[in-house]
């Protein structure tokens, strides 16, 4: 049954300018797969695709920055990633990264996006990264020791010297590029020894849940180039304990590096590759949109062909746009409405919209659809 039609509206935000119009409604920027992280969907076996993970175009530097400023904001000292500028060295092509050129004072974007191109190491790996190692993308007044363990690299699990980091990696520049040469390292690739085997791909192998062996393991069959290197950067996969509670700490055998990794990914990231729980909805049918006046963009749908195991009381509504390459989800309340109103959204920038139903089992799939108010 179409639920009775509800206006909803929300603002759009175009990075660094004010929010473009007048509107009631709250944005969280937050998406849907922080609820599916609590319900399932997380496959130790297969964290991230390769196409994913191993992207070098999958930001543009300005859309780094644009993500930056949206998770920092106002910086209170001058380390946050969105204001902070270093000094990069030359270093040679070889097989795992192309010639990157020396820099002085550029931003940490350009940086992110130049490690991205020469790698081939995807911005989104880096950005979510440098959040699940040391809180980075969203830190607002990180310490200089923080910038210096920046990705965790050459910081040994050690119980002997805990929280150990070579000082010969330090340093923000350093720390992104020396993760991302590693990530490819990994993989083995032409011109290198096949030294990393003990993750091997398509074949058994046992993955620990702690570094304490008295913690355990299981066998996993990892799927892909992409989980294989999460596994040799954090040799570990969250247990039970750890996946329960997706955003705590488990218990005293849990680690979270990785399901930590697919968190932020699958948050800022990754809706479109969400793995609905059993018994939720299908994704909505006959998604439309349609200009109104005053540039108004609505959107209009049909209920799922199947509602699930049981009935439907909510539709999840999220957008990203050039500026939003994140999904942000709009706070609206629980409503069962077929319709949503986006109130001025900024002339001439695409938008893309996500519609999800959702049931007492959790969130479906999702419809999508991309829309452009005209000028």
């Amino acid at each position: 049954m179409v639920g009775v039609s509800r206006m909803r509206r929300f603002i759009a935000v175009a990075a660094l300018t004010a929010v473009v119009g007048v509107s009631v409604a709250v944005l969280d920027a937050i998406s849907s797969p922080s609820e599916a992280s609590a319900i399932g969907g997380f496959n130790p076996a297969n964290i991230i695709g390769d196409a994913q993970f191993f992207d070098g175009n999958a930001m543009s530097q300005q859309q780094i920055q644009a993500f930056l400023d949206e998770k920092i904001g106002g910086c209170l000292n001058s380390n946050c990633l969105n204001v902070k500028r270093v000094d990069s060295t030359a270093r040679p092509a070889d097989p795992m990264c192309g010639a990157f050129d020396a820099a002085t004072a550029e931003l940490t974007s350009t940086l992110i996006y130049r490690v991205q191109q020469a790698c081939g190491i995807s911005a989104k790996v880096l950005l979510v990264t440098l959040q699940k190692e040391q809180s980075l993308a969203t830190h607002r007044s990180p310490s200089d020791s923080r910038l210096d363990r920046a990705m965790g690299y050459a910081c040994p699990d050690n119980p002997a010297q805990p929280g150990w980091c070579d000082p010969a990696y330090g340093g923000l520049s350093n720390q992104i590029y020396r993760a991302a040469w590693q990530l490819k390292r990994y993989g083995n690739p032409p011109g290198t020894s096949n030294y990393f085997t003990w993750f091997p791909v398509g074949a058994p192998s046992a993955v620990r849940y702690h570094p304490d062996p008295a913690c355990g393991s299981s066998v996993l069959v990892i799927q892909n180039r992409a989980t294989a290197a999460l596994y040799y950067y954090t040799p570990y996969q969250p247990n039970a304990a750890a996946l329960a509670n997706p955003r705590g700490t488990g218990d005293a055998c849990s680690t979270h590096g990785n399901r930590n990794f697919w968190v932020f990914y699958s948050d800022w990231f990754d809706l479109g590759s969400y793995v609905p729980p059993e018994g939720s909805p299908s994704a909505p049918t006959d998604l439309k949109v349609s200009v109104n006046s005053g540039a108004e963009l609505t959107l209009t749908w049909s209920p799922p062909t199947s509602p699930g195991t049981t009935p439907i009381t909510d539709y999840v509504i999220s957008y990203t746009s050039m500026y939003h390459p994140n999904p942000v989800v709009v706070n609206d309340g629980v409503s069962t409405a077929t319709t949503f109103t986006a109130n001025n959204p900024t002339p001439g920038l695409a938008f893309t919209f996500w519609v999800q139903a959702k049931n007492a089992t959790g969130l479906g799939p999702a419809a999508t659809i991309t829309a452009t108010p005209p000028r």
